[in-house]
């Protein structure tokens, strides 16, 4: 009863909105559409080619275009995130019972966390990866003692799988394994080297196939990592309280505040315990965290993404001490309490996304079929302009409701299978693919440097400007007003 009613809270915020507000969200679906639609639309094979290689990086890719079959766009899109969000609570579950080797209500814990700044990014890839490594470990600690000669080829698939999922995934299974085979092993003192020999031979053994894969055939390994970003103490300050960010800071703050008084309460109190086999995994995944830079592989927040992972582990591994159940039980209600005006408060806030969406989608329709598009968002000082709801990609939308060419789509040969034409390459996105400093529109449209200026937008049939205030620029005269809505203009070009 307990699982069914927090799977339905859960959900509860899917109901009052067409499209989900994450932030790359929409971006996906419009690829997921591409994917399921190309083959009947001539304007989609005109933009768009479609081009299947082996990168890490392929969960939804794989999953949902077939799901259109049955779905709409819409709704195929909500079930693959609504599975995101219920497979975390059983993948915690299994490593908590191969870990402790008994059932308890404790993993229900992980539904305080889904609602995280990296689902509300819309990192659906590797939440869903994230869920599998969780479940693959807890399979591996069960089934470690298994002949290598048994269990590699079955976690070779593991690993194979994972790996298509997401990168990082498959980074956080490998961290558990060996961290755990690492503490089997210092526990031991190194004695039973046969009996060790067994599980260390499978674990390097199931790791083959994916690592071959990636170097040998993989463009993402092509990526140099030079490009990676740069370590900043913010940004792991930011990653830290990424997992109680749901968008809301009214609401995330004192979330924030009260679950972590209460971890180190209980930590003070030792109302908690620690399996000991876990412990040297739980130090790799946090080292990891620490040690990664911003970009890895072409990855943007690889490391502020994988303290999601730090969480969800530290709950599977740990348990109530028995002698302290009265403390936590007055704890529990505290947080489900907290849950309960959390998922309140988020249903509130997505149903007030609903009419600026259903203006961007109004706006799309005005559009001719198979029309060339060109967006902008114009960089403001405000939060609650860019991410209430998530404006960055939802021009993208035009892709599904009028076939358009879009160069902000993610079409990355590195991370996604889907390509822009070579007809239209040269359009590819020409600025940031974030918002564009308001600076650049204050220059003379006679200026290159000027976002407006006939060079970038000539051959392109409509300009989307997202600004609370797109009027006060300067707009070239072939410029027509198509559509407004309260956070953006759509314009013609004649």
């Amino acid at each position: 009863m307990v699982i069914v009613s927090g799977s339905v809270l859960l959900l509860l915020p899917f109901f009052v909105v067409q499209i989900l507000p994450l932030q790359d969200y929409p971006n996906h679906l419009a690829r997921m559409y591409v994917l399921g639609h190309i083959a009947d639309s001539a304007a989609l094979q005109e933009f768009y080619q479609v081009s299947w290689k082996p990168i890490p990086n392929l969960g939804i890719d794989l999953i949902v275009p077939g799901m259109l079959l049955l779905f709409s766009i819409e709704t195929a899109g909500k079930v693959f995130c609504a599975f995101v969000l219920l497979s975390t609570a059983p993948a915690v579950t299994l490593l908590h019972y191969a870990l402790h080797k008994k059932l308890s209500l404790w993993p229900l814990l992980s539904l305080l966390f889904v609602y995280n700044s990296v689902f509300v990014m819309g990192f659906l890839n590797y939440l869903l990866g994230l869920n599998l490594a969780l479940a693959a470990s807890a399979l591996w600690i069960l089934s470690r003692q298994k002949r290598a000669t048994y269990s590699a080829p079955l976690f070779s698939a593991v690993t194979l799988v994972l790996y298509f999922v997401h990168l990082s995934a498959l980074g956080v299974y490998a961290v558990i394994v060996f961290g755990y085979e690492l503490a089997v092993y210092f526990e031991t003192k190194g004695q039973q080297a046969v009996q060790h020999k067994i599980p260390w031979g499978a674990a390097l053994l199931q790791f083959a196939p994916p690592v071959v894969l990636f170097i040998s055939a993989s463009p993402t390994f092509d990526i140099s990592l030079r490009s990676a970003g740069n370590l900043s103490v913010w940004f792991k300050l930011q990653g830290i309280y990424s997992v109680f960010d749901s968008g809301n800071r009214l609401m995330d703050v004192p979330y924030f505040l009260s679950i972590a008084t209460m971890a180190v309460a209980a930590a003070s109190l030792r109302a908690i315990s620690f399996h000991s086999r876990a412990w040297v995994a739980f130090w790799m995944l946090t080292g990891a965290f620490l040690a990664l830079p911003e970009v890895f592989f072409g990855s943007a927040y690889a490391s502020y993404r994988l303290f999601i992972a730090v969480v969800l582990f530290a709950i599977a591994a740990s348990d109530p001490r028995p002698a302290n159940r009265w403390m936590l039980g007055s704890a529990g209600a505290m947080l489900t309490i907290l849950f309960l005006v959390r998922s309140a408060v988020i249903v509130e806030a997505w149903h007030g996304y609903g009419d600026e969406q259903r203006q961007v989608i109004d706006a799309a329709y005005v559009m001719q079929e198979g029309s060339r598009v060109l967006p902008y968002v114009v960089r403001q000082d405000s939060y609650d302009f860019i991410m209430k709801p998530p404006i960055l990609h939802l021009a993208t939308l035009a892709v599904i409701y009028r076939h358009a060419f879009v160069p902000t789509l993610f079409t990355d040969p590195s991370q996604q299978p889907l390509r822009i034409s070579d007809k239209y390459d040269r359009l590819s996105w020409k600025w940031p693919r974030q918002d564009i400093p308001r600076d650049l529109f204050s220059k003379s449209l006679d200026d290159p440097g000027n976002p407006l200026h006939e060079s970038a937008v000539g051959e392109f049939d409509y300009v989307w400007l997202f600004s609370p205030t797109p009027r006060r620029f300067t707009v070239p005269a072939s410029f027509k007003k198509a559509a407004t809505g309260g956070k953006f203009t759509l314009y013609q070009v004649k």
